[in-house]
């Protein structure tokens, strides 16, 4: 859905900014709402919160994989030399990827379907088709994002009872799991 999004934003703009045969058809294929939407496809607040929510997102989620390097896996598990990681991310949070992926998917959502993007302007959201895609992802963003939640207190037993003390001072010293003074 993101590129798919981003995909015809951009074919939009291009058609727009040069007119030419080809972008006829673009245009009238792309905007259900008429030509005189391609007006409307702009850098809005919340497409600018969204990209800042994406990159940020992002950044977090690679600063993660570079602080776990061969620990960073995508199921709950102890792997054979395991050690806590207590740098760069994990040093704000326990659980910074989980942030990352939330922050990140937050802001997809305000790119792909806020006021400005194609998909609202161009009337894509208004039919039944669109909201049909974009009610199915944001079900599966919310379920996806509530699971991480949950998994915040599993992955937590896990290294308690891998570290021990070392995980007890950690966790004393990080005591957010998610939002710093928040969650």
């Amino acid at each position: 859905m993101t590129w798919a999004g981003a995909g015809c934003t951009a074919a939009v703009l291009v058609a727009r900014d040069h007119p030419s045969e080809w972008s006829a058809v673009v245009l009238r294929e792309l905007l259900h709402v008429g030509v005189g939407a391609a007006t409307r496809i702009q850098l809005t607040p919340s497409v600018l919160t969204g990209t800042i929510l994406t990159i940020a997102g992002a950044g977090i989620r690679v600063a993660c994989f570079r602080a776990l390097d061969r620990f960073f896996t995508f199921e709950v598990t102890v792997k054979e030399g395991h050690q806590l990681c207590t740098r760069g991310p994990y040093s704000i949070v326990r659980h910074p990827s989980y942030t990352g992926w939330i922050l990140q998917t937050t802001g997809i959502a305000l790119c792909t379907c806020g006021a400005g993007s194609w998909a609202r302007e161009a009337g894509w959201l208004d039919t039944p088709v669109g909201m049909m895609v974009a009610g199915a992802y944001t079900c599966l963003q919310v379920y996806t994002s509530l699971g991480m939640l949950f998994r915040c207190s599993k992955e937590d037993g896990l290294m308690r009872k891998q570290f021990g003390k070392q995980w007890d001072e950690w966790a004393g010293r990080v005591r957010f799991r998610l939002m710093p003074f928040v969650y």
